[in-house]
């Protein structure tokens, strides 16, 4: 680092040495943990890769390089304008289409960021993180058969794909297609065994197909993965309540709220399960 910034104080037109230094002050954000010195680290990458891309303004990589940064601190709009930057050099960028597409889709703009996913796969076809994206975005307009489709095809370029399995399950799960969504979430867990979201939403889905003796043990499950997940915990109670067993109700839900961010209907549910037991005064 010292000897870049000696070649800068050389020669301030040394654009190369610029963007160096912009690499490395990144990596120690990186692994900083401390707050404000991984801020420091971050400010001074961004300002030395906007120096090199004033430098050397026909390089893409440059502005990517600005722009990747800007996305991952979470400053969308300062990314989205670096990134089409990029494709006014290069408009053939396929992870800056994906980019792209994502920030659409975070800002709520389903239709745009739909618009950049397909022009990122016809960029990428084989590519099944865009079509798991793309699943996404179609999902979250309420088109669910369009977000399986993507959701199959991302499965299809890559079958060991945990997520494109979980999202295809909540996509089933979204038409009541309980069958299909267990077998999608039960995928997902094999491919991860770590997948609390899977835990939780496979401990729902049987939940609601009534089967509570299949509910319990799958909870268990998530609760080993991730043991302070307050919504697995309460879910548990969810299912002992279908069992009319009150006195295990207020066991898992009193943990719930023990777990911290408790949902305000863990309190309601303790609150009837006292009512089954008869603990008024509770």
């Amino acid at each position: 680092k010292t000897q870049l910034q000696n070649a800068i104080r050389s020669d301030q037109k040394y654009a190369e040495a610029f963007r160096l230094l912009g690499n490395l002050t990144k990596e120690e954000g990186d692994k900083q943990r401390d707050y404000a010195a991984k801020r420091y680290s971050y400010r001074y990458a961004l300002a030395s890769y906007e120096m090199y891309s004033k430098l050397a303004p026909n390089d893409p990589e440059g502005y990517k390089s600005t722009a990747d940064l800007y996305f991952d601190i979470r400053d969308l709009g300062a990314a989205a304008k670096n990134y089409h930057k990029v494709l006014e050099l290069t408009p053939n960028y396929p992870d800056v289409r994906l980019r792209l597409a994502q920030i659409s889709r975070n800002g709520g703009d389903n239709d745009r960021a739909i618009a950049d996913f397909t022009a990122a796969i016809k960029l990428d076809p084989k590519n099944a993180i865009t079509f798991n994206n793309r699943g996404f975005a179609y999902r979250n307009k309420g088109d669910t058969d369009k977000a399986i489709a993507d959701y199959q095809q991302a499965i299809k370029l890559n079958p060991n794909y945990a997520l494109a399995f979980y999202n295809r399950g909540i996509a089933y799960y979204d038409k009541r297609d309980f069958d299909k969504a267990s077998t999608d979430l039960n995928r997902a867990i094999k491919i991860n065994p770590n997948y609390a979201g899977a835990f939780h939403d496979r401990g729902i889905t049987n939940y609601d197909k009534r089967e509570f003796d299949a509910t319990l043990p799958g909870v268990d499950e998530g609760i080993a993965v991730k043991p302070n997940y307050a919504v697995t915990v309460n879910n548990k109670g969810n299912a002992y309540e279908n069992k009319r067993d009150d006195d295990r109700v207020t066991q898992e839900v009193n943990q719930t709220i023990k777990n911290n961010a408790a949902p305000a209907v863990a309190f309601y549910n303790r609150a009837a399960a006292l009512l089954g037991t008869k603990d008024y005064a509770g």
